[in-house]
């Protein structure tokens, strides 16, 4: 309980909720951010945490569920949000990323049994959580972002964003922001900022894997080409999600961009194909 001594003067104070999950705030308050120091800059890379196990490609691996009560791909309770900090609006945190994995810092000790308490998938091996564990891997992967930079343009030119922008030279703090910030993958929810970083889409924003066909098999296998509509499942290295395949029929000669998939389960690409006349395939 916060209580005032000082009569009827008015006293100016601020929030600061660490763990959201934890406080119930009943009056006066505004809904003003909850970040404070040097993350409440503008200039700041500020990240919020999500347990690795609740992100929306999570259904791909062979993850543990996560704890009753945690809502389905959204931030930790205790992220802390910007908002409007003295005028100033501070859009916080500018993206997320996961929390909750395994490592060899032990913070919370062993239970009665010798069992790590922050062991969420019981393998013996303690877990790491908060902020903490997440700005790391945020870290990590602008470090990588940089290094790409650095290799794929060395000397002259420059990278271009995702919005068509170019980057200043060399490795600004802001280009790296942005690069992350457009590479997200948004569907977090509005206290996720641009969303949940993306290793791998950020550095395809400056290069591509070259594919490689390993062999194509069909679905159904006994598919009658060009006669029948068919999924084709082109077995390989280099895909990502953005790859795409062309087929170009032997009546129009030009290239018609097909729907395909990559599963990220298989590293393959998954192609839906209508009936056809020819046979010319093309991966991008």
């Amino acid at each position: 309980m916060i209580v005032r001594a000082a009569g009827d003067v008015n006293v100016k104070f601020k929030y600061i909720i660490f763990r959201g999950d934890k406080i119930t705030v009943n009056e006066y308050f505004t809904g003003a951010p909850t970040i404070v120091g040097q993350a409440n800059a503008e200039g700041a890379i500020t990240v919020g945490a999500v347990l690795y196990n609740n992100t929306r490609n999570s259904s791909a691996f062979d993850f543990p569920p996560v704890p009753e009560g945690v809502e389905p791909f959204t931030p930790a309770t205790f992220s802390s949000r910007g908002g409007l900090t003295n005028g100033l609006d501070r859009n916080k945190p500018d993206f997320i990323a996961p929390n909750g994995v395994n490592t060899t810092v032990d913070l919370a000790g062993k239970d009665v049994n010798g069992k790590f308490i922050n062991d969420l998938e019981d393998d013996d091996v303690p877990n790491f959580f908060g902020t903490s564990a997440a700005a790391p891997h945020a870290a990590a992967v602008a470090a990588l972002v940089m290094e790409a930079r650095s290799k794929y343009y060395p000397a002259e030119g420059n990278p271009t964003h995702k919005d068509g922008s170019s980057w200043a030279s060399g490795n600004s703090p802001d280009d790296i922001k942005k690069v992350l910030a457009q590479t997200s993958e948004s569907s977090y929810g509005p206290t996720a900022g641009a969303g949940l970083i993306r290793s791998d889409a950020a550095l395809l924003t400056l290069a591509a894997p070259k594919p490689e066909i390993i062999q194509f098999r069909t679905i159904p296998e006994d598919a009658n080409l060009g006669r029948d509509a068919f999924t084709l499942v082109i077995e390989g290295n280099g895909f990502y999600y953005d790859s795409k395949v062309l087929l170009t029929d032997e009546i129009n000669q030009t290239p018609l961009e097909l729907n395909s998939h990559f599963n990220e389960s298989t590293n393959n690409l998954e192609v839906e194909i209508e009936p056809f006349d020819g046979n010319q395939l093309s991966p991008l």
